[in-house]
């Protein structure tokens, strides 16, 4: 007991020393013990798309951004169990039916529910249009509809929404892509191919590669830096197309010929090219003086990426100093503390180990004919039908990359009394199916036809109405 007392009467006096040293410090090294924690401060990674980028620890996620093909993917934060993400779900239902669609009819049509991997989904038809509207040619005035899908993972509620793949999509567009929803702790940086998601209290991937050079895959984040409430950070990702876009220093001096008037509150702090882990991006990093006084930081760093490649898509990073709400204010951090804090960040951009995996194939093809079962990993990119006799229409036939998970298939379940009753079709659910690869090539245009059309159409979708378009 006397020893332990011993120790604790040594600890206090340390105590009571160390405060006495702070008190007792020079204000040059407590200016400079603030600046290393604001400037240095310890840091944590995001994972988003197929980059990971590191950000202060004590960051605010502000705003974000997921789209993949067309389908943009968000975490329902209201859903905090089952019971809330029902509410949630039936107030959309109620209030999809309380507009029309082109035909003064209630706009949501007739929800389809599904189980995919231990998910439940919901898929909400909405909206469905009249083609005449559009200038079709008379007698094609039946079109499709709209579509987004509810998830329920039983931990958390995403939302897959279609709205932009148009009129035409098909249920299997969603599906395909729930299918390859994986829910990720805080902090765990996943180590196979997939597309990263940071959302609010949630990070989850879309587990897989990219589905060829035509993968759309954008990124949106915009994030804070508590206790400096003035400091913005914003990250984007891109895809490009056949031609990469304006770079950074053409449009610069495209608005600096434009900005007589108010060219005398800028200077620049850097303008160079900054390569940063093997992208040579352009940097730009500027003083404003506004016009209320205060004066605030801007800064940019940007790569091109290159054509048609899921993996180099253009990258924007963004910051600011001196924002608010109300209008500019004066900048919380000196220049020098926000340069440090910027190139922390910037220069941490990295592609994720284990995503980059290439999509080309270096083997001969497998023989047309081969057989893979559910959950076999794809040795072989071609379209594959499944041997299941009861699929349904648009779930027969697939095209699978190499490296996805073999999928399941969707059937009907035997019909309940009240889907008697009713007259609607009985749920779907996932089953386990064999898949034999029948074609090496099939543009997504094409897998509509493929599928096959003498199968019975989902509850909401008529027969021939037009919906079956090209999937996003």
């Amino acid at each position: 007991m006397k020893r332990i007392g011993a120790w604790q009467g040594w600890a206090a006096l340390a105590a009571v020393l160390m405060l006495a040293a702070a008190c007792w410090m020079s204000p040059k090294i407590k200016e400079k013990f603030v600046s290393d924690a604001v400037a240095n401060p310890p840091m944590h990674t995001l994972c988003v798309g197929r980059y990971l980028i590191d950000v202060p620890a004590n960051y605010e996620l502000e705003h974000y951004g997921y789209r993949i093909d067309g389908v943009e993917i968000s975490w329902i934060y209201k859903a905090k169990d089952r019971v809330s993400f029902d509410a949630v779900l039936n107030d959309r239902k109620a209030e999809l039916a309380a507009e029309l669609n082109d035909y003064d009819k209630p706009s949501l049509e007739e929800p389809e529910e599904y189980s995919v991997n231990g998910m439940h989904v919901v898929i909400l038809p909405y909206g469905r249009i009249n083609l005449k509207y559009l200038g079709a040619a008379a007698g094609m005035t039946e079109g499709g509809r709209y579509l987004e899908a509810w998830v329920w993972t039983g931990r958390r509620g995403y939302k897959f929404d279609g709205k932009n793949l148009g009129p035409g999509a098909r249920e299997q567009t969603l599906l395909s892509r729930i299918e390859l929803l994986k829910e990720l702790d805080a902090n765990v940086i996943p180590t196979e191919p997939g597309f990263c998601m940071e959302m609010f209290n949630a990070r989850a991937m879309i587990a897989g590669l990219p589905a060829g050079k035509s993968t759309s895959e954008g990124v949106m984040i915009q994030f804070g830096v508590k206790d400096h409430s003035d400091v913005k950070f914003m990250l984007n990702f891109v895809p490009n197309g056949d031609k990469l876009s304006e770079s950074l220093f053409e449009r610069h001096a495209r608005v600096m010929d434009d900005s007589r008037g108010y060219a005398d509150r800028i200077s620049s702090l850097r303008q160079r090219r900054a390569v940063v882990r093997g992208m040579d991006g352009e940097e730009l990093v500027q003083a404003f003086r506004e016009e209320n006084g205060t004066r605030g930081l801007s800064f940019d760093w940007e790569w091109l990426g290159r054509a048609n490649d899921p993996y180099a898509p253009y990258i924007a990073l963004e910051a600011k100093t001196g924002w608010s709400n109300d209008g500019p204010v004066q900048s919380g951090l000196s220049d020098e503390e926000a340069l440090r804090l910027w190139d922390s960040v910037v220069d941490s951009i990295r592609v994720r180990p284990g995503s980059d995996v290439k999509t080309g194939q270096t083997a001969p093809k497998r023989p047309l004919g081969q057989l893979a079962t559910t959950g076999r990993v794809c040795e072989q990119a071609g379209l594959w039908e499944c041997d299941e006799p009861r699929a349904i229409d648009g779930h027969r036939r697939r095209f699978i990359q190499v490296g996805e998970v073999m999928p399941g298939t969707f059937v009907r379940t035997e019909p309940k009394f009240w889907d008697r009753i009713k007259g609607t079709a009985p749920a779907a659910t996932r089953v386990a199916t064999l898949w034999k690869l029948i074609d090496y090539d099939a543009p997504a245009t094409n897998l509509a036809s493929a599928q096959g059309s003498d199968l019975p159409p989902l509850r909401g979708e008529q027969e021939g109405d037009g919906g079956g378009g090209a999937e996003g």
